[in-house]
Formats: structure tokens, C-alpha cells, sequence
């Protein structure tokens, strides 16, 4: 039983790898991330926090955690040299910078989005619904 177990969370774990890597492949070749996930994860926190409404302070983002700070630092001046993310001041306190998505970001996004959708329409999807019945 434990064998069977395994090897249908083995298949199942092999198109979840495969569905990553795909996804892996179109957000590099679309998005500047590189070898690094930093500017990877810094991206998808901009879009996040626009998406639901919500500010995105440099203060929140080096507090996430989710990097050293030297390194957010690095990757994020170099996004907004490339136009990839801007920084907005905050009316009501002059010392709070926001990041922003440019319209480079949303586009690209918009077209990664696209990119994603098409492997899982041409079957994908269909493979990970049969496992799991």
C-alpha cells in the first residue's frame, strides 16, 4: 500500500516538477531575474501589493525577510534603473518611499501570464486533474 502511495505522489510530484520548470523557463526569459531569485521575488511582491491595493514601502520589503537586505538593496536599484519598478513618495510622510509597477512590469507580466497559460491548456492541467481522482 505504501509503495502505491508513493508512486502515485511520485507521478503526481514529477508534472508539478515539470509544470516549475516550465514556469521557470518563460519568467527568465521574460522577466530580468538571472541566476537570482531576488529580483524574481521582488517583482512578484510589487505586482502583489498593487494588485490587492496595498502599499509597498522599501521599509516593508527589506523587513520581509525573504532576503539579505544588501541584496534586495542591490537588485531592487537595479530594477528601477531598468525601469522594471518605480518609487513613489508618500503624501503624508515625505521619509516613505512606495514601489510601484511600471507599465514595462504589467506588460511583461501580463505577457509571462499569457505564456504560462498555454502549457496548462495544452494539457497540463489534464494530467495534475487525473492524478488527483
Amino acid at each position: 500500500m505504501i509503495k502505491e502511495e508513493f508512486s502515485t505522489l511520485s507521478s503526481k510530484n514529477k508534472n508539478y516538477c515539470e509544470a516549475l520548470i516550465n514556469i521557470r523557463k518563460i519568467t527568465t526569459n521574460i522577466l530580468p531575474i538571472g541566476h537570482s531569485f531576488i529580483p524574481y521575488d521582488i517583482l512578484l511582491l510589487v505586482m502583489h501589493y498593487h494588485h490587492l491595493g496595498q502599499d509597498l514601502t522599501i521599509k516593508k520589503l527589506l523587513n520581509s525577510g525573504i532576503h539579505s537586505d544588501m541584496g534586495i538593496r542591490y537588485h531592487l536599484k537595479r530594477l528601477i534603473e531598468k525601469d522594471w519598478v518605480s518609487i513613489d513618495v508618500n503624501e503624508k510622510d515625505q521619509r516613505v518611499r512606495i514601489l510601484r509597477p511600471t507599465t514595462k512590469l504589467h506588460e511583461h507580466m501580463d505577457l509571462m501570464a499569457q505564456k504560462i497559460e498555454e502549457p496548462f491548456a495544452e494539457g497540463l492541467s489534464l494530467k495534475i486533474h487525473e492524478i488527483n481522482k
